[in-house]
């Protein structure tokens, strides 16, 4: 009967969500925001919500250039310990074009 009380004293969200989870949702409010909220709503998924999303989303402000804390992060990630699985990383890089 302890766990059960302990269960009910938990907080009402102890989601933690995979990595791979939050990377598709992440595209898929990107690709249909106005329709992410009804899957979400459903039954038929359980999805984190857009605040959940937008903490992903918005880890790093947008600056021109090189930004110094997103390629240690970089960095960070691929200097595994010997042993360890590496992950892939991959760059993207967005263009812009400005008219006077």
């Amino acid at each position: 009967m302890g766990t059960a009380k302990a269960n009910l004293l938990k907080p009402s969200n102890p989601w933690r969500w995979h990595p791979e989870i939050i990377k598709w949702t992440v595209a898929l409010h990107a690709k249909l925001p106005a329709a992410y909220n009804p899957i979400r709503h459903s039954v038929f998924l359980s999805l984190p919500s857009v605040l959940t999303i937008n903490k992903y989303v918005h880890l790093s402000k947008a600056e021109a250039g090189f930004i110094p804390s997103i390629v240690q992060r970089v960095v960070n990630g691929i200097s595994a310990p010997p042993g360890e699985q590496r992950e892939n990383v991959t760059f993207v890089l967005d263009e812009m074009k400005m008219k006077n």
